[in-house]
């Protein structure tokens, strides 16, 4: 009985293990007090600031706030960005997450009345097949791109949204230093939601569906609570036994 116990505890430790596993990011920034600004040169943000929560933009009569990230992708033709947003403020209409074309034109990632959207430089959409994004909520955002087939697929909490095939360069980041905007729009606020952006992680491949769940889900804390329990009934069994 007692390695039966042991063995089904064991079995649930490495499942939560397997499950936490996951690929190495070539870059991450996790915006958390106190935040070392100089650890990350290649990060700019301004009007915007850290809290214990998250980086924190905003919107107002005066403009908006801009996020950038430049220089950390090896090739803006072949990624995987990973970015966990602690909440939006708003997601009706059309609200941008991210840019690929360094502010000169529409060509980026949206919120379209909840579903998730690819929109191109002439305003053609690729929608999510459902309403998804509600504001205040936590959500992971992943993009992948392969150079070699131009394939691009979007996914929130590991669940893909929608894929395409890129013909015509749309998602490449095709500034200079491919520079990566997060919650910051080309047209001075006007398609922007406030949001608070928990980090960001740089990979410099198209992972595959698999390597993105692993990135994007969480271990429920019941399964260590549940095999940490079995673990603690062998050991007092053994201890009573020696008893």
């Amino acid at each position: 009985m007692l390695y039966r116990i042991a063995a089904a505890s064991l079995l649930a430790l490495a499942a939560v293990t397997s499950a936490q596993a996951a690929p190495t990011a070539d870059y991450s920034v996790l915006f958390t007090t106190p935040f070392n600004a100089a650890a990350n040169p290649g990060l700019t943000f301004t009007d915007a600031d850290v809290q214990a929560d998250g980086l924190h933009t905003y919107y107002g009569s005066w403009g908006a706030s801009s996020v950038s990230l430049a220089d950390v992708l090896a090739s803006g033709s072949e990624y995987t960005l990973n970015l966990s947003f602690a909440s939006v403020a708003r997601t009706d209409y059309t609200r941008k997450l991210l840019d690929f074309a360094g502010l000169t034109s529409d060509a980026g990632v949206y919120i379209n009345d909840g579903a998730l959207a690819f929109s191109n430089s002439a305003h053609a959409n690729v929608l999510g097949t459902a309403a998804v994004l509600s504001p205040g909520q936590a959500f992971n955002l992943t993009l992948t791109r392969s150079a070699l087939s131009g394939s691009f697929t979007a996914y929130i909490n590991g669940v893909e949204q929608f894929s395409f095939l890129d013909t015509a360069g749309e998602t490449v980041f095709s500034s200079a230093l491919k520079s990566i905007y997060v919650l910051t729009d080309d047209n001075d606020g006007y398609e922007i939601t406030p949001g608070v952006l928990k980090g960001i992680s740089v990979y410099n491949t198209a992972l595959s569906a698999t390597d993105v769940a692993s990135i994007s889900a969480v271990p429920e804390p019941e399964s260590y609570a549940l095999a940490l329990a079995g673990l603690l009934t062998v050991g007092s069994l053994m201890k009573r036994r020696r008893g």
